[in-house]
């Protein structure tokens, strides 16, 4: 699409003359002497001009060797949501937000597939914004997650999951088995496991997987209670100290009904449940 340019136009749009008698349509002649009608320089303006405002309301330049620009352009409007005066030229816009005029989600380039880059997400309330509305920057890294950032969080970047992560579980870890673990949404560990004492009814299991910060609490129970204590020889396990990050020490005792009262010994099984972050 293009003006007229063959030397033969003017730089400026002439004012169209007063019509003569009532506007109509255009004919080659009629019986009875009626001439042809004349399509004049006003006319070709007036067509030309709306065609170029299309264009314009689109955001394109008029280009001679594109034929089909009127085209693209309507595309473009019809999509256009909403954008009005605040159209970026080139892009359609796909949302905006009705409480800050102007403030656009994304854009989508002229050949109706390139989303451009950028965009903006105004966020009404939210624990990253302080609980105060603020306006981000709404983006797409090369690993495909969307990346959020506001003038409050300073900088900072706060990176969503795709939903195959969620799906997948990325970041909530497990094994399963004799001895396992299961990272809980928010960091929460829990490990479990089976051992038996060693001499003198000492033991020290290792964790699955070591804690990130701490182990909070660690349980021990008997294993083989239908083995001892149904020969009245009932068993005793405890944790010795605190847990560290990879391990815990275990102190195992059973009962001699001969007198022997309590004392340590190696074989005794047990299972253990511990939990931290």
């Amino acid at each position: 699409m293009f003006r007229l340019a063959n030397g033969t136009q003017v730089s400026d749009l002439p004012a169209p003359p007063a019509a003569i008698g009532t506007p109509g349509f255009a004919t080659a002649g009629v019986v009875g002497g009626q001439m042809p009608s004349i399509i004049d320089p006003d006319a070709f303006n007036v067509h030309q001009e709306e065609l170029m405002a299309i264009l314009a309301a689109a955001g394109l330049n008029e280009d001679r060797s594109n034929s089909a620009q009127v085209l693209a352009a309507l595309r473009m409007l019809f999509v256009t949501l909403g954008g009005g005066k605040y159209q970026v030229a080139g892009a359609v816009m796909l949302g905006r937000d009705t409480t800050f005029p102007g403030l656009r989600y994304s854009y989508i380039g002229t050949d109706g597939k390139t989303v451009m880059d950028g965009g903006y997400l105004v966020s009404s309330y939210g624990t990253l914004l302080s609980g105060s509305t603020q306006v981000g920057d709404l983006t797409i890294g090369p690993d495909g997650r969307l990346s959020f950032q506001s003038v409050k969080m300073a900088g900072s970047y706060g990176v969503t999951a795709l939903l195959s992560d969620i799906v997948a579980g990325t970041g909530l870890g497990n094994s399963q088995g004799t001895n396992g673990y299961q990272i809980l949404p928010g960091g929460t560990v829990l490990q479990y496991g089976a051992s038996s004492s060693g001499s003198g009814g000492y033991s020290t299991p290792n964790f699955p997987v070591a804690f990130p910060t701490k182990c909070e609490g660690m349980i021990v129970v008997e294993s083989a209670a239908t083995t001892n204590w149904a020969a009245g020889k009932p068993t005793l396990h405890g944790v010795q100290g605190y847990p560290s990050k990879v391990q815990a020490d275990v102190y195992s005792m059973i009962f001699s009904g001969s007198g022997g009262g309590w004392g340590g010994m190696n074989g005794l099984g047990y299972f253990w449940w511990a939990w931290g972050y």
